[in-house]
């Protein structure tokens, strides 16, 4: 039986050589036969696989698509030109790439998309909102500057002036977390009692509101003496008749 069993060692050495030269080729059949949830699986494709955390805090667009480059190494992210330096902040937990861009929009109000032009290349744009558009509106003065003299008229304009200044930093002041609200375009030209004003749209209806409550207030009248009988509903200045 001894002459029997040399030739069989010789066989299962060379099995054993023939073995691990195969498992030498492709290292991954070692994983066979253990755990599943350990086994390697084919790499999912960008667009299927998901980002445990991402944030950005304050982040400039030319930045956020550096760093989404990082994740997505197989994705081509472009900027569009004029849209390198507009802010993002956000913080998400186990997203998808479809589902990062589709934040990016909401957390910008739509302003920044993320489309998707091919497989391997996503665009990444900015979209001027409407509103930020500069935009030049005049208001007429004139119910306002009625009947003041040169000098209060000038003082008028200084507190119309310090009226919306005020406005500014309350607004400001309300949502500190917007950003450093710009100031609008302002000038007044004094013989046709006309402010012209070059700001967006928001900013403008802020100062119409102001000219209009200023306008509907009417000149400030001086106040009547003591012991002055009140005018009368037709305004001649004689007492109301008692009923």
């Amino acid at each position: 039986m001894g002459r029997f069993m040399v030739p069989l060692r010789a066989h299962f050495l060379v099995f054993l050589l023939t073995l691990a030269a195969w498992l030498a080729q492709d290292p991954t059949l070692l994983a066979q036969g253990r755990d599943p949830a350990n086994q390697p699986t084919e790499k999912a494709s960008a667009w299927d696989r998901r980002i445990a955390e991402i944030e950005f805090d304050g982040t400039p667009l030319n930045d956020v698509s550096q760093t989404l480059g990082e994740y997505f190494p197989e994705i081509n992210f472009v900027v569009n030109q004029g849209a390198e330096a507009q802010m993002v902040t956000m913080r998400l937990h186990q997203v998808t790439l479809d589902e990062l861009l589709k934040a990016l929009s909401f957390a910008s109000d739509g302003r920044i998309q993320g489309r998707k032009v091919e497989d391997r290349l996503v665009a990444l744009t900015f979209r001027q909102d409407r509103r930020s558009v500069p935009t030049l509106k005049a208001f007429h003065l004139g119910r306002y500057l009625a009947g003041r003299s040169g000098d209060e008229a000038d003082l008028a304009l200084q507190e119309l002036e310090l009226v919306l200044e005020i406005s500014w930093h309350m607004l400001q002041e309300a949502d500190p977390d917007r950003p450093q609200i710009t100031r609008p375009q302002l000038n007044i030209h004094r013989r046709t009692s006309l402010l012209i004003a070059v700001g967006q749209s928001e900013q403008l209806e802020v100062i119409a509101e102001i000219v209009s409550a200023l306008q509907d207030g009417g000149p400030i009248k001086k106040p009547l003496p003591i012991g002055s009988p009140a005018p009368s509903p037709d305004g001649n200045g004689e007492e109301a008749p008692k009923r």
